[in-house]
C-alpha cells in the first residue's frame, strides 16, 4: 500500500479516512480476541471435566504456536500478501473459536488451540503492518494512540460481557456468535483488499 503524505486534518477525519477504518479495528480486535480464547478455553474445559494441568497444557501449545509462527511468517509474508493473510487468519481464529463449545475432550480441544494459536499468531502482526502502511508520514503516531485506547477498552469490556451473558444464555451460543464476528471481520478485510487492489493495480498489497 503506498504510503501517503502527512495531513492536516483532525483525528476524526483521520480516523475515517479511505483505508484506515478496517485495519484500525482489526489491530485492536486480534489481541481482544486472543484474550478472550484464552478466557473461554479454561471455562469450557472446566466444564468437560479436564484437570487444571491439562488446561495449562493446551493454552501452552496454544502459545507455542503462535509464537512459532512469528518465525515464519516474514517468509510467508513474502509471498502472501498482506490483506490475504489477515483475511485468512481472522477467519481461522473466527472458525477455531466458534468450535470451542463442541470440544468434548482433550484431543479436539488440543487442535482448536494450535489453531487458534497459528491464526492468531498472523493476524496481530499483520494487521499492525497494514494499519501502519495505510496512514499517512508523521501522523502514525496518533492512530497508533486510538488503537491502544481501543484495545484497553475491548480488553477490560470484553471479557466481563462474555462472562455476564454466558451467564444467563449460556456459553455456547456466546462463543458461537464471537466466533462468528471474527469470521466476518475477515470478510470484511477480503473486501477490502479487494477494493484497495483495484484502487492500486499492478500494485503488491505488502510493505
Amino acid at each position: 500500500v503506498p504510503r501517503k503524505q502527512a495531513s492536516k486534518g483532525s483525528l476524526s477525519e483521520l480516523v475515517r479516512a479511505p483505508g484506515v477504518p478496517v485495519p484500525l479495528i482489526g489491530s485492536a480486535l486480534a489481541p481482544i480476541v486472543l484474550d478472550l480464547f484464552f478466557f473461554v478455553v479454561p471455562l469450557h474445559a472446566t466444564h468437560v471435566g479436564l484437570s487444571a494441568s491439562t488446561i495449562g497444557t493446551i493454552l501452552g501449545f496454544s502459545s507455542g504456536c503462535s509464537m512459532a509462527t512469528r518465525v515464519v511468517l516474514p517468509r510467508i509474508a513474502l509471498r502472501v500478501r498482506d490483506w490475504t493473510l489477515v483475511a485468512a487468519s481472522f477467519a481461522g481464529t473466527g472458525f477455531f473459536l466458534a468450535l470451542v463449545p463442541l470440544a468434548a475432550g482433550t484431543p479436539m480441544l488440543l487442535v482448536l488451540a494450535m489453531g487458534a494459536g497459528f491464526s492468531t499468531g498472523v493476524s496481530a502482526p499483520m494487521v499492525l503492518t497494514v494499519l501502519y502502511n495505510s496512514l499517512p508520514q508523521g501522523r502514525q503516531g496518533e492512530l497508533l494512540g486510538v488503537r491502544a485506547m481501543l484495545l484497553s477498552a475491548g480488553q477490560m469490556a470484553a471479557p466481563s460481557v462474555v462472562g455476564a451473558v454466558s451467564g444467563v444464555v449460556g456459553l455456547a451460543p456466546v462463543v458461537a456468535l464471537l466466533g462468528a464476528a471474527v469470521m466476518g471481520y475477515g470478510w470484511m478485510a477480503r473486501s477490502e483488499g479487494h477494493r484497495i487492489a483495484a484502487a492500486n493495480p499492478g500494485r503488491a498489497l505488502r510493505r
